[in-house]
């Protein structure tokens, strides 16, 4: 295909004429021979020559490729933008790779619109094969991408996606809401600290508790709301929850100077954890125990005047015993003070034989007093008072004043005493008065023996199965059926027909009050035991029993 001077085509050796004016084409042909010879195109024509140089058909196709050329370029920018403001946007790199797949299309239409004038087909071959490798390559990516995009929720199944988590979220408030307002109306005060022991939560007891907004409160610690002492040793419990893990139960009594409470608080402090077990922080449920406390005060007050009371009435039924066993001293004293002044009376006294006998009178002396002492001591009324004690010891002081009874009925007294128990925090005087009373009630009990069988009593002390203590008084008389076994440790029964029925029941209210408990096992006709068990020194001082 060559080109004539004239503007005649030919086409295999054979001449055509087209319609074109050759002086014009001629003429544009002349201006762009530089740009022609650039992409070394001399020997290629233009397509406008396929298209006849029809003024319409050729600026329909250079028009036409001129706009799709301009859209392909504007979608590009708008992509660009669109996934610089969505930057959450996945597989942002797909959409950068459809921009250059899309300027790549564009330009092979600019450059048909071109070959229309220029026959650069070399150059618009070459971008279209470029056009085709990126091509090719995002279309490989799609097959990758689109398993994965078709796998992400449509608008609808987001759309019920968010109608599901707004009814559960609804559901939520709904739900804390009402845990507020339970928290709000119990009877306890209830809060959460964070591992800086300042508070995050509190309920409306809280405060009014402080008497400040809850505003007000959370971020503070309890510095900002307690006496310096109070919140040292509330801090020390917080300490231990939170960094040894601890759950821990305290009792808060605030007294007056005559000891009387004034408030008094029950505290559980519980650490709260993560899922790994880490702790972030403690709950604590506080509950007023002031009215408890002041009921079992005034309890504990009652039944200290009733057991004096019930010494007394003790010491009454028993003062003829013990006024013997003090008239035995004393007759002895009278004896030697006056074998002493009868040896000073003569010429050369012994002064050896007046010292042994002084020597006896003073111990006759000191006797009598330790009874009368025991005695004293015994029916006073005195405040509360626990120590430690061996058991054994507070045994024998017991039967001391029971002795005189005990002969007088012509019981045959035996010990089953176990060493080395362990000591017991106890008022020796209640537990003296527990075990008088129980001796006594056996006492009572073998007096109705036929004067030929042989009264027997027994008192035995053992270590408890729990490490406790327990005292036995055991006696071999007439023994109680099962009804009266039921009742006997109450309030007013008694198988006397002059008996109040209050000995043993105070004698069970004295060691309940040493957490400890008092039972009874009998049998008829054989005999009656009453045991009670008492927790050691250190089970009582650490609370436990």
């Amino acid at each position: 295909m060559q080109i004539q001077e004239s503007g005649t085509l030919l086409i295999d050796g054979s001449a055509k004429t087209r319609r074109t004016d050759p002086h014009s084409i001629s003429s544009y042909i002349r201006r762009m021979h530089t740009l022609i010879d650039l992409f070394d195109v001399k020997d290629l024509i233009p397509h406008g020559y396929c298209l006849s140089w029809s003024p319409l058909l050729l600026w329909l196709h250079v028009a036409s490729d001129l706009l799709i050329a301009l859209a392909y370029y504007a979608i590009p920018l708008i992509l660009v933008y669109f996934i610089r403001q969505r930057k959450d946007l996945p597989y942002p790199w797909l959409v950068v790779m459809f921009a250059g797949f899309i300027v790549a299309c564009g330009t092979t239409h600019l450059l048909s619109a071109i070959t229309v004038w220029i026959p650069m087909y070399w150059l618009d071959g070459l971008l279209k094969a470029f056009t085709a490798i990126i091509s090719i390559a995002t279309a490989i990516l799609m097959i990758w991408v689109v398993p994965r995009v078709l796998s992400v929720p449509t608008v609808a199944q987001l759309q019920a996606e968010i109608q599901q988590r707004k009814t559960a979220e609804g559901a939520l408030r709904e739900s804390e809401n009402k845990l507020a307002t339970i928290l709000d109306n119990v009877e306890a005060f209830i809060y959460i600290k964070d591992c800086n022991y300042q508070y995050q939560y509190v309920n409306q007891p809280v405060q009014q508790l402080f008497g400040k907004a809850v505003k007000d409160i959370i971020g503070k610690s309890d510095d900002a709301f307690f006496d310096e002492a109070t919140a040292a040793k509330v801090h020390e419990d917080n300490r231990r929850v939170i960094e040894q893990g601890e759950r821990i139960a305290t009792e808060y009594v605030y007294t007056n100077k005559d000891n009387t409470i004034t408030h008094a608080y029950f505290t559980v402090n519980q650490p709260l954890r993560r899922e790994d077990g880490s702790i972030y922080g403690l709950c604590g449920i506080s509950t007023d125990i002031s009215e408890q406390k002041h009921r079992e005060q005034q309890d504990k007050k009652h039944l200290d005047e009733l057991a004096h009371v019930t010494r007394l009435g003790l010491m009454g039924e028993m003062a003829s015993g013990i006024a013997h066993e003090v008239n035995q001293p004393l007759t002895a004293i009278s004896s030697y003070t006056q074998v002493s002044l009868n040896l000073i009376n003569t010429e050369n006294p012994d002064l050896v034989r007046l010292t042994e006998i002084l020597s006896k009178t003073q111990q006759q002396a000191l006797r009598a007093g330790r009874i009368i002492h025991r005695m004293r001591e015994f029916v006073k009324s005195h405040s509360k008072h626990r120590s430690s004690a061996d058991v054994n010891t507070l045994i024998h002081e017991a039967v001391g004043l029971c002795i005189a009874e005990l002969k007088q009925n012509d019981i045959k007294l035996k010990f089953e005493l176990e060493n080395n128990l362990p000591p017991v925090y106890v008022d020796h005087i209640q537990i003296e008065q527990v075990i008088i009373n129980l001796i006594r009630n056996s006492v009572e009990a073998l007096q109705n023996l036929s004067a030929k069988q042989q009264r027997q009593l027994t008192v035995n002390s053992r270590l408890a199965p729990n490490n406790g203590v327990r005292v036995e008084v055991k006696d071999n008389g007439p023994g109680l059926d099962q009804d009266q076994r039921q009742k006997i440790l109450t309030p007013f029964y008694t198988t006397k027909a002059d008996g109040m029925g209050m000995g043993l029941s105070i004698s069970r209210s004295l060691i309940e009050a040493h957490n400890g408990t008092l039972h009874c096992n009998s049998q008829p006709g054989k005999g009656a035991t009453f045991y009670f068990t008492l927790p050691n020194y250190i089970q009582r001082k650490s609370g436990k029993r």
